[in-house]
């Protein structure tokens, strides 16, 4: 088979598909990477086949944009770039399908796959990587601002979810992801972060389910594989300087806040 993989995000979100791409490859599948040019190193180290979109100094410009952590202004700027980046996707899986042969594989965001999924009918597969986006009326994760929890009635729940997907996510992905649909002559979606975003075939979370037990109200078609383990070995070295520090006594305590918080000196200085 070939397989499409299709992450969009930092380095934490390309980094386990290329974990994934690296076992698919040793069953004998074809793997190709469709990605952001910045992580174009990475993949083709793992010997994996590289499809750029976008450019590097535009997942540059986003990165270091210090509003993209503003708690207003950062989703705004978030939904912008994928709104992009739902059509680079959708013509770069297009121009790569082996008929009757491809599976796609998209994170959370990769919208150009599930549009390419429902144009060319493909098998696909959405891959979330925590379970912050699984959402569920009955232990749900917490988000600012809502009143979440099994305390909560299940009325008031519904409900703040009702406004967020119509007035804040639709809104801000609905308009470029529906006008391209229109334009293939597919129908509009809503409700674009609760259900359109997970392919209808197959949901895999992953990280083991004592991390995050399934809920009854999870998509049906939800399976969980546990964390991937994948840390480069054998495709990125370590620097002396680092394998000296890790040689010299206890394991050292890491502090990280992602792989696209580029402003978090403080906090990094407030943790030491």
């Amino acid at each position: 088979m070939t397989f499409l993989l299709i992450p969009i995000g930092s380095h934490g979100d390309v980094h386990p598909f290329v974990g994934i791409g690296i076992r698919l490859r040793r069953r004998g599948h074809r793997v190709k990477v469709i990605a952001n040019p910045h992580f174009e190193s990475l993949v083709r180290g793992a010997g994996l086949e590289f499809i750029p979109i976008s450019t590097d100094a535009e997942y540059r410009e986003m990165a270091g944009d210090p509003r993209l952590w503003h708690r207003t202004k950062g989703p705004p700027l978030v939904f912008k770039a994928l709104s992009e980046l739902i059509r680079k996707s959708y013509h770069a899986i297009a121009e790569n399908i082996d008929e009757g042969q491809t599976v796609l594989v998209g994170s959370s965001l990769a919208l150009g796959a599930r549009v390419a999924q429902d144009k060319f009918g493909l098998p696909a597969v959405t891959v979330h990587l925590q379970p912050l986006c699984f959402r569920s009326n009955h232990d749900s994760p917490k988000f600012a601002a809502m009143l979440l929890g099994r305390r909560v009635p299940r009325w008031l729940v519904d409900f703040q979810w009702w406004v967020v997907d119509r007035v804040i996510l639709d809104r801000l992905a609905g308009p470029a992801l529906n006008d391209f649909r229109a334009e293939l002559g597919l129908p509009s979606v809503k409700r674009i972060a609760r259900d359109y975003w997970n392919s209808p075939q197959r949901v895999i979370g992953l990280f083991p389910d004592w991390y995050a037990p399934p809920q009854p109200d999870w998509p049906a078609q939800a399976r969980l594989t546990g964390f991937p383990l994948y840390d480069e070995r054998g495709v990125t070295a370590l620097s002396p300087e680092l394998q000296k520090s890790l040689d010299a006594g206890d394991p050292p305590i890491a502090f990280t806040f992602g792989s696209a918080m580029w402003h978090a000196q403080q906090i990094l200085r407030t943790s030491v």
